[in-house]
């Protein structure tokens, strides 16, 4: 199993963007010196009452600190993009990482973001062709394509990817017609925060059924996650972030559950414990599902740098070790 730092490049307006900015590098540093294999960075766009760094620059400035790290967008909202701007950006991408990219990707939902950009009218439509342009054009495909936005004859890319055929791309979804519609374009379906344990069993069976009957090579999921001394202490130092957070996300347009209370929020979704607890939580990730890569999102907006730190640390010391000693681990 690989583990992965979620960088919460997301802060309330008062943050000082420097001071952010240089969180989030001894963050980075910490987990890659910790045993972390991946950082990976998302986007919104007018993200009130948050400000947010975008995640191409953002990863782009921490590739140093995570050399041989892999780094990845989690994820980019391609309806609203220019593909080849994104093929571009992610080619650049993986050069600074020296082929170690993942090109993440998702639909979007939010209504503020689709007028902003003028999103396609068939969105879904509009997806799964930007998907086809980007995939081909970062196989060094010669494209001829066009939608809104973008016209592209015999088009290729003149700075390629150092992997070959291309870097990895995973698909973010939430729904079941989501999960459908992302299997065909993708690698590997990225599994949502929001999304409890029967959810991810369920979207996995319709991942695994929409790619043919093969399961994806990958099987990655997104957690967010705080880790303390005890469990209540990781309880009372996450909750009232992660409470904040998700009203925000359900006033967005997700799932009104996610603004429910604390139960309804955490159970089967959060991993949020001492560090015997997330252990546990982790191998059960894996032996249920078969997750092989755990990317962990250690903070909030207003959460304070040094309990993500702790975290960091007690994942790095206390965690990871009982982890990598467990019988089953060589499974995946």
């Amino acid at each position: 199993m690989r583990f992965g730092f979620y960088i919460h490049a997301q802060h309330p307006r008062r943050t000082d963007p420097q001071e952010a900015l240089a969180e989030h590098i001894e963050q980075v540093h910490t987990a890659a010196q910790g045993g972390f294999e991946s950082i990976f960075a998302g986007q919104h766009f007018l993200s009130e009452p948050f400000w947010m760094f975008q995640p191409i620059p953002l990863l782009s400035r921490l590739a140093p600190l995570a050399s041989g790290l892999e780094i990845g967008t989690g994820a980019l909202l391609l309806p609203l993009l220019n593909p080849l701007d994104i093929a571009e950006q992610s080619a650049t991408l993986d050069v600074i990482s020296g082929g170690k990219s993942i090109v993440g990707i998702g639909y979007g939902y939010r209504e503020i973001e689709d007028a902003a950009f003028e999103a396609p009218p068939r969105r879904a439509a509009a997806y799964v062709e930007k998907a086809s342009v980007l995939t081909r054009l970062l196989a060094g495909h010669k494209v001829t394509a066009s939608g809104k936005g973008y016209k592209l004859n015999s088009a290729v890319l003149t700075l390629p990817p150092l992997q070959q055929p291309r870097p990895p791309i995973w698909a973010a979804a939430i729904t079941e017609m989501g999960i459908r519609r992302q299997a065909p374009i993708s690698d590997a379906w990225l599994m949502p925060p929001m999304s409890d344990l029967a959810e991810l069993k369920n979207g996995l069976e319709v991942d695994t059924e929409a790619r043919g009957g093969l399961r994806a090579n990958r099987i990655p999921v997104i957690r967010e996650a705080c880790i303390a001394e005890t469990d209540q202490k990781a309880i009372e130092a996450a909750r009232p972030f992660l409470e904040q957070k998700y009203r925000v996300y359900a006033g967005w347009g997700q799932d009104e559950k996610l603004a429910r209370g604390w139960d309804a929020l955490a159970t089967n979704r959060f991993l949020i414990g001492s560090p015997e607890t997330i252990a546990n939580e982790i191998e059960n990730l894996r032996d249920e599902i078969g997750v092989t890569d755990i990317i962990l999102r250690l903070s909030w907006p207003g959460f304070s740098h040094s309990e993500t730190m702790q975290s960091i640390d007690l994942l790095a010391t206390k965690v990871l070790p009982q982890i990598a000693t467990s019988p089953a681990n060589s499974v995946n």
